[in-house]
Parts: structure tokens; C-alpha cells; sequence
């Protein structure tokens, strides 16, 4: 592959988390990638990630959102579309209107996310083994794995798709690319092989991103990282068993487990964990909880925030106002961390997605914030 001179790379996905992740795998060389939430003028940062918030909305919205996403970082020299690495959400729609938006002239899809159990062979989706048509994902309640063929989410209007092997040469003419890969060095090696990298519009997961990443020159010295948080809030927003396992843990290390802010347990506590409920049975408990957590932040209470959740950190994100913010550094795999300015202030902002990482992720994570400890990337 010949590198883009400047390798501008802008990101587009469907939600908060997917954006801070793909961005995640640029940190390593020396960037400070830009997460901006909605349709806003896009910085100048050398890697930008766009959430356009479309998991949630109709596939009509979804595409629209999207088109005008990459419509907006289309002059980058490189494109990437992420999708989720088990097929759910409006992949299809998403996919047409970014490739129609996007002034490529190839398409390379490669859903592959091998460190999470994410394969494909033969065009076929996998997820630990199971076709992602016939895994747990095919049962999600809002956007369920409706197919493991990659080939059934491309429009046959953007052209033909060829699946290609990692032992198979390149073809010389085809539209659409559609990778295999079984491990993270095979999706290393498919992509950095494709020529002319500025011309396609690369579609993936976490996987790919790593793959470019790979790709991408050493940017400037990392920035210096900011001054520990003194004072952290976690907003355990989701019902997930493995989160509140995770404040179990918290508990047990002395950290203030609540389902309200007392005054007097936010003046002397140096951490706090507000929790949503066990059970959930609506979406008035999560509502309550972001409510108060923005309160809080905005009354300059805490000076980092972390969220079980895209969804939940989406929602405070909202209620703060904040629409862009920089990713400084990740706490661990899956588990980025970036700080923002509200109000003259320094806010660290951190987000696991729910069922990840270990149980005692979220007491580590409060360690690394407030300087206690230090993660693998310090």
C-alpha cells in the first residue's frame, strides 16, 4: 500500500462507543483523535471520529445521517466506516449512502474484530465460533444478526463483490472487496496489500481500524497526559449483571454505591458510583440517574466521569452540552478515556461498553484517573 502523504483520517459510526474505539487504535502513534458527537463543522485534528447517533433511529435517518457524516470528512485521504463486528444495526442502508457519499471508487468491508472473537471466513461472519446469524446476537430485541453473509449487506447496485483470501492475489478490477480474516495479522496483511488506500472507502470494526492504524506514520511525541482527577463520579447506567459486579467490587473497596447524590457523601467521598437498578423495566431510571450526574458535574462536584455504556455517556455528554472531546488514552482494551473543557474546567470522560472487561474493571479504572495506578499505555 502507498501511504497517503498527510493520512487526514476522518471515522464515521453509528454511536458513541463504536467512534471512541476505532479511534482508540490511532492513540499508539502519537495522535490525539477528536470525538465529535451529531453534524458539526469537523476540526482539524489529524484523525477525527464522527458518532452520528443513527443505531438508534429508523434506517431512512440512519442513512441520511450518515451520508451527510461522510459527506462532511470526505476530503480526508482516508475514509472508514465502521459497522458493528456482529452485523447488527442498519448495516445495508448505512453502507449504500456512505459509498455513495464518499467520491471512492472501491469498497473494502472487513467486519473482522479477532480480538473479541470476531472472524470471517469465506464471506461469513463469526462470533466465537457460531455464525452471527446463529449466535445470541441474532436475538437482540432492537437490531438482531439477520444474516452472517456479508455479501447480503451490500447493495448489488454499488457492484459485484468479490471475497478475497488471504492466500488469494488482489484482483485488478473490483468495486466491492469483502476480506477474510481469521486473526488481527491476517486483516494487517489483507489491507496494507490494497493499493491506492485515498481511493477506497474502507468499512469495518475495531479490527480495521487497528489495520490502518498500522499503516499510519508515527504522528508528533504523545501529548502530555492531564492531571489526575481528584474526584470521580461512575454512572453505572446498565442493567448488565457484569457492571454490577463490577460495583460490588467498588463497594468492597470503599466506594460509595448509591442510587442518589446525598450532599454530604459527594463533599467527602473521593469516588462514587450512582447505579441504576438490578432489573430495569423502562427507561426513567437511566434518565434520572444521567439527571443527576449532570448536576452534579455541572456544579464542578467531580472532575471525571465514567459510564458503563456509550448509551449512558451519550446521554450526559447531552445534558452537558458537550459535543466534541479528546481521546487522550485507554484504560484498557475497549475502555477509552478523554477530557473535554466545561466551563473553565478539565473533565476526564471515560466509557466501557456494559458486559466487557472484568469484574474489577471500573475500581481499576477509578485507580488510573486519579493517578493511584497506571494503565498499560502510561
Amino acid at each position: 500500500m502507498t501511504q497517503p502523504a498527510a493520512w487526514m483520517t476522518g471515522i464515521v459510526a453509528d454511536d458513541l462507543t463504536s467512534a471512541a474505539d476505532a479511534a482508540m487504535a490511532f492513540l499508539p502513534r502519537g495522535d490525539r483523535p477528536v470525538i465529535l458527537r451529531g453534524q458539526h463543522e469537523p476540526p482539524t485534528a489529524r484523525i477525527v471520529a464522527l458518532d452520528t447517533g443513527s443505531r438508534g433511529a429508523d434506517a431512512q435517518v440512519a442513512a441520511k445521517r450518515t451520508a451527510e457524516a461522510i459527506g462532511a470528512l470526505a476530503h480526508r485521504q482516508i475514509l472508514l466506516k465502521t459497522v458493528d463486528s456482529t452485523l447488527r444495526g442498519h448495516v445495508r442502508a448505512e453502507i449504500a449512502a456512505a459509498f455513495r457519499a464518499s467520491n471512492r471508487r472501491g469498497l473494502v468491508v472487513a467486519p473482522a474484530f479477532p480480538a473479541a472473537g470476531r472472524i470471517t471466513r469465506d464471506g461469513i461472519q463469526f462470533v466465537l465460533g457460531a455464525p452471527v446469524d446463529c449466535s445470541p446476537y441474532a436475538l437482540d430485541p432492537v437490531h438482531p444478526a439477520r444474516t452472517s453473509r456479508i455479501a447480503d449487506l451490500i447493495d448489488p447496485a454499488l457492484g459485484p463483490a468479490v471475497v478475497l483470501r488471504p492466500d488469494s492475489p488482489v484482483p485488478d478490477a473490483a468495486p466491492v472487496l469483502i476480506l477474510d480474516a481469521a486473526s488481527q495479522s491476517e486483516l494487517n496483511h489483507q489491507v496494507a496489500r490494497l493499493r491506492n488506500p485515498a481511493q477506497m472507502l474502507w468499512v469495518g470494526s475495531p479490527g480495521m481500524a487497528l489495520a490502518l492504524a498500522e499503516l499510519a506514520p508515527q504522528g508528533a511525541d504523545r501529548p502530555q497526559q492531564p492531571t489526575p482527577a481528584q474526584r470521580v463520579l461512575v454512572v453505572a447506567g446498565s442493567a448488565n449483571p457484569a457492571t454490577h459486579i463490577q460495583c460490588d467490587h467498588l463497594a468492597a473497596a470503599g466506594i460509595p454505591v448509591l442510587d442518589n447524590l446525598s450532599a454530604s457523601v459527594a463533599a467527602d467521598a473521593p469516588a462514587i458510583c450512582l447505579a441504576a437498578p438490578r432489573t430495569r423495566q423502562s427507561m426513567a431510571p437511566l434518565a434520572n440517574l444521567v439527571d443527576r450526574a449532570a448536576k452534579a458535574l455541572l456544579r464542578g462536584q467531580f472532575d471525571a466521569v465514567i459510564a458503563t455504556g456509550g448509551e449512558t455517556m451519550a446521554a450526559i455528554l447531552e445534558r452537558l452540552a458537550v459535543t466534541q472531546f479528546d481521546l487522550v488514552r485507554h484504560l484498557e482494551p475497549g475502555f477509552p478515556a478523554g477530557i473535554v473543557r466545561i466551563s473553565g474546567r478539565t473533565l476526564w470522560v471515560a466509557m466501557k461498553a456494559s458486559g466487557f472487561s472484568t469484574a474489577r474493571t471500573l475500581e481499576q479504572a477509578v485507580n488510573i484517573l486519579t493517578g493511584q495506578t497506571e494503565s498499560s499505555d502510561a
